[in-house]
């Protein structure tokens, strides 16, 4: 509970100071059920079981005008890694699974959206891509025309970053 309330805090504390941040929006849903979804078992299998797993890097400012670079769901892309390392891979699922349980359990989100990382895992015909703001706690999880939102907390963030920076990737300023 304490911890619980911390991250609450902690959430609220940035939508107030951070300028052209919103603030957290209470979600509405029944008491015994939560309003958003860990990942299903069909995006866990295809994350777990991918042959392609790219990290990536992007702007959180979403493009604007008829910019040409390479983006991925509207938002720049900085750079990206192909996880070749079934090791690191793990590692960074399980961080990101533990992280989207925990979030599950809030009932309010930042209202903003400042993603700077995505993930593209492709298992088979089957692709998932992951759209992620640790800044505001959310994450867009896209399958074909499918769009929802989750919630993560930032816990896993460090971890992301610190696997681009080694592979020399750059990452978008905080």
């Amino acid at each position: 509970m304490k911890k619980r309330m911390t991250l609450v805090l902690a959430s609220l504390m940035m939508s107030i100071t951070l300028p052209g941040r919103g603030f957290l929006t209470e979600v509405q849903a029944a008491d015994s059920e939560r309003p958003f979804k860990p990942f299903s078992k069909e995006v866990r299998g295809v994350l777990d079981n991918s042959e392609k797993f790219i990290l990536l890097s992007v702007n959180p400012s979403p493009i604007k005008g008829d910019d040409k670079r390479e983006s991925f769901y509207g938002h720049r892309v900085l750079g990206k890694l192909e996880i070749k390392d079934s090791k690191l891979k793990r590692e960074l699922l399980t961080a990101l699974n533990a992280a989207v349980e925990k979030g599950c359990e809030e009932k309010a989100i930042p209202s903003c959206f400042n993603p700077r990382h995505g993930i593209t895992a492709i298992a088979g015909t089957n692709e998932v891509n992951l759209l992620i703001c640790f800044e505001c706690m959310q994450i867009y999880i896209i399958r074909g025309n499918e769009k929802e939102l989750t919630l993560v907390t930032h816990y896993p963030a460090g971890l992301f970053n610190g696997t681009l920076h080694e592979a020399g990737v750059p990452l978008a300023q905080q």
